[in-house]
């Protein structure tokens, strides 16, 4: 705390009130914690439904992510 007119009582006084009894800090933007902590629930969310649609289920026998790895070879190799 900084004083720079000893006379001044009143400055003093006032730096020392809210030295001690300090005002809460604003919220800034994205500083909701509880938004946040949803965000990033819907987030690990949309990713299991995106895992589970890729390893958890087949198209005419055969899993999606290997008809996903074929379509990748594939453009692979027309690029050569």
């Amino acid at each position: 705390m900084f004083i720079d007119d000893a006379e001044n009582k009143q400055d003093f006084y006032y730096k020392l009130n809210h030295f001690l009894e300090p005002e809460p800090p604003v919220r800034t933007l994205n500083n909701d914690i509880y938004a946040l902590e949803s965000e990033i629930k819907r987030q690990l969310n949309d990713m299991e439904k995106s895992l589970q649609l890729l390893y958890g289920h087949t198209f005419e026998n055969k899993p999606v992510f290997e008809l996903f790895l074929d379509t990748l070879r594939i453009k692979i190799l027309n690029y050569i």
